[in-house]
């Protein structure tokens, strides 16, 4: 189900409720508040009606909608309360009984419904904000695209903290590696039917990005390879050799964050504090990556001083390199149990950073 379609079935769900469902039970409780309405038939003729308010609030898939996001419990027990108006309805009792009962019920349903509109119309806010549209770009301009997998989009509220990371990163990379401050960062687009998010870059970020991703699949490549080495030698080899394998097992997670970090601030000559950021952008690419996203330059500026046939063969490499690399990594990805490993890892380290 694509952002279109989700925008538009809260749109349908959210003028249902606004303007006809919660309008009708106002009327209702507004009705009975005068004296020749208070009879049974009067009574009973709305709970009629109230009995088929569910089916409105229950068409347009907004419960499918909200499981998407993984907040269904988060929805009112609607139903739950209409079963128990109806129980505690009774033809014998007086008047003022039943209008007290119908006063209780007709509010806290009116509550309820007017619950689960807030809080489904603060995703559609949310969607609103995203433009679907063709990003725009000029001639200096790269296409940078940043693919999230299923897993991190079946839950909305993970993938607001997913791009809020994604924000914090994109800021590290551009004060560590540029020495200058992050401006305001953009999503361009988000491509209908999927959750692909682009944004425009200039050439040095973009380039640093790449140089990061490049570097980080490859560092997980030799992760998930020892892994691999260890646990034959560790099934085939002899009793010494399993117990150094175990050892070597044992810090394999540290190894590869402290020996990408210590590789990013040799290349890149990174001083101060720029070491503990260093670290912060190690820790969001290797949990990116496990997730089985994806980072990939779609286009490459042109600076103005150079012809087109001079960019386009200066950075075929920046435009394909990271292909081969991503399509092996995604085969060893496989391996779920040093996958999930080394999440518990970065996540323990990432509890525990001083970035802001």
């Amino acid at each position: 189900m694509n952002i279109e379609i989700l925008k538009e079935k809260i749109k349908i769900y959210n003028s249902v409720v606004n303007e006809e469902l919660l309008s009708e039970l106002n009327d209702y409780k507004n009705a009975i508040q005068h004296a020749h309405n208070q009879n049974i038939m009067f009574f009973e003729n709305i709970l009629i009606n109230i009995k088929q308010l569910k089916n409105g609030w229950d068409k347009n898939e907004i419960k499918n909608i909200m499981h998407l996001f993984g907040i269904e419990d988060k929805l009112s027990d609607k139903n739950g309360l209409i079963v128990q108006f109806i129980s505690n309805f009774d033809k014998k009792n007086n008047a003022s009984t039943n209008l007290n009962i119908f006063n209780k019920y007709l509010t806290e349903i009116h509550n309820a419904l007017k619950k689960d509109y807030q809080q489904i119309n603060r995703y559609l806010t949310y969607f609103e904000l995203i433009n679907t549209g063709k990003p725009k770009s000029n001639e200096e301009d790269c296409l940078i695209l940043f693919k999230y997998s299923q897993n991190d989009i079946n839950d909305l509220n993970i993938l607001q903290s997913n791009l809020k990371g994604l924000d914090k990163f994109l800021r590290e990379v551009t004060k560590t590696f540029l020495k200058k401050s992050p401006s305001k960062i953009e999503i361009q687009s988000v491509s209908n039917g999927s959750i692909d998010f682009l944004f425009n870059f200039n050439i040095d970020l973009s380039l640093n990005l790449n140089y990061l991703f490049t570097l980080a699949t490859s560092s997980m490549l030799w992760y998930f390879n020892q892994k691999k080495h260890i646990n034959t030698l560790d099934k085939n080899g002899s009793e010494k050799l399993r117990e150094i394998m175990k050892e070597a097992d044992e810090i394999l997670e540290e190894e590869l964050i402290e020996n990408l970090t210590s590789k990013i601030i040799e290349e890149k000559n990174i001083e101060g504090e720029g070491n503990a950021s260093v670290k912060y952008i190690v820790m969001f690419l290797i949990k990116y990556l496990i997730n089985q996203n994806s980072f990939k330059i779609l286009k490459i500026g042109k600076n103005k001083d150079e012809k087109n046939d001079e960019k386009d063969n200066k950075y075929d490499d920046v435009l394909n390199n990271l292909n081969p690399l991503n399509k092996e990594l995604k085969e060893l990805l496989i391996d779920k149990e040093n996958a999930q490993k080394l999440l518990k890892m970065i996540n323990k380290n990432d509890e525990d950073s001083s970035i802001e």
